[in-house]
């Protein structure tokens, strides 16, 4: 995606064709890829037995239903999700603050977040529902050699 310097908004960038020689590569690799694929069925085919192929189709047409059904239900799902709240007119707003974890525990930052996230190193510990995060040692030494060098 590209930006549209006229509003900002994001638009597709135009397709982009590869040079001849390019093709040519991609179609003698994917012919090769084919040729590779009908010999190593023509070592493997005389050693197969019927009940391998009859438990083989099986497969094969079981994993197409489930995998095009649940397809299908996807896309009911988000037809019905459409038709009930209209089209998406704008990006949900995301909840930065991390003050509580997944898990429901208080999470604390000895100094910034911001400063946790500059760090080289960061201990993460857990005590009775808190989770801390502190600058390792090192980091902290790191820190102040930069600062006094």
């Amino acid at each position: 995606m590209g930006i549209d310097s006229n509003n900002g908004s994001r638009v597709p960038k135009p397709p982009t064709y590869a040079p001849p020689l390019r093709r040519a590569l991609h179609l003698a690799v994917s012919a090769a890829g084919w040729v590779l694929f009908f010999y190593w069925w023509e070592i493997v085919l005389p050693e197969v037995t019927r009940h391998t192929v009859q438990i083989t189709v099986l497969f094969l047409v079981g994993s197409l239903v489930i995998v095009v059904g649940s397809t299908q239900a996807w896309a009911w799902h988000n037809r019905r999700l459409y038709e009930k709240k209209g089209p998406r007119t704008q990006v949900r707003e995301a909840d930065e603050s991390y003050v509580i974890d997944v898990v429901g525990r208080t999470v604390h930052f000895e100094g910034s977040r911001e400063r946790m996230q500059e760090e080289a190193e960061v201990e993460v510990t857990f005590d009775e529902g808190t989770k801390t995060y502190r600058a390792t040692a090192a980091s902290w030494a790191d820190e102040t050699e930069r600062k006094s060098g």
